[in-house]
């Protein structure tokens, strides 16, 4: 998602798929959003209220939940 300056995506660099940031100012800092060790996140959407992300095991029968 594109949101302003800030790029958001998923990544597993750290074992588990989390959301990051990435400024696409002068800084081009990226930071990690979410930093979950027993979930993934395998996707996030952008609400009013804010952006939500699910949150799942990726096992049979678990469908996530969304934050």
């Amino acid at each position: 998602m594109w949101i302003g300056n800030t790029v958001y995506y998923n990544s597993d660099k750290d074992g588990k798929f989390n959301l990051y940031a990435y400024d696409t100012t002068s800084s081009n800092k990226t930071t990690q959003v979410t930093k979950n060790r027993d979930w993934d996140i395998p996707l996030a959407k952008l609400r009013q209220s804010g952006t939500h992300y699910l949150r799942t095991r990726w096992r049979a029968g678990d469908h996530g939940c969304w934050f």
